[in-house]
Parts: C-alpha cells; structure tokens; sequence
C-alpha cells in the first residue's frame, strides 16, 4: 500500500519540481490516502489558485474564502482534488479519532 501525501496531489495538479515524480507515484495501484490529507491538499491548491487575486498569508485566505469569488475558488479546489483521488483510484483510509 502507497501513502499518497498533500504534496504528491499537489504537485500533480502544479508544476513544481516534484510533479514528474507525483505523476509516477499516481500511476501506482494500492493506494491510499487520509481525509486529513484531502482537507490538506485542499488548501493549498486553493491558495494556489488564489494569489493571483493577492491571498498571501492565512489571513488572506480567511479574508478571501468567506468572499463570494472565494467560495467559488474553494469549490474548484474541492473539485480538482476529488477528481484527482477518484480518477487515480486512490482510497480514503479511515481515520481513528482520539
């Protein structure tokens, strides 16, 4: 079983210098992943998607997702990181809570 951290689904939806290996590691079978990972992954790809519209720090980012325009960039964030888990047949591990 593959651990398929935040930054694998990152860097397979930006380029960065890790992305020919994100692409390798997604194309592997038996992998899984946490819903703490999706929420994570999330994120970032919406500040990703948001500094072009001036999000820099965290306090932008809570500035920005209550705005309408931010709720539709969270949305795409949401959705891109969905379809990347469902189309590269990565499972949802269970997560125990303490």
């Amino acid at each position: 079983m593959i651990y398929i951290d935040a930054n694998v689904l990152y860097s397979y939806l930006f380029e960065t210098p890790m992305s020919e290996s994100a692409e390798i590691i997604l194309g592997y079978s038996n992998k899984v992943t946490s819903r703490t990972v999706v929420n994570e992954a999330i994120y970032v790809t919406f500040r990703r998607l948001a500094r072009d519209k001036g999000v820099k720090n965290v306090h932008d980012v809570k500035k920005f997702a209550k705005t309408e325009e931010g709720r539709i960039f969270l949305n795409n964030a949401y959705s891109l990181v969905m379809e990347l888990i469902g189309l590269s047949e990565t499972k949802l591990a269970d997560e125990e809570e303490n």
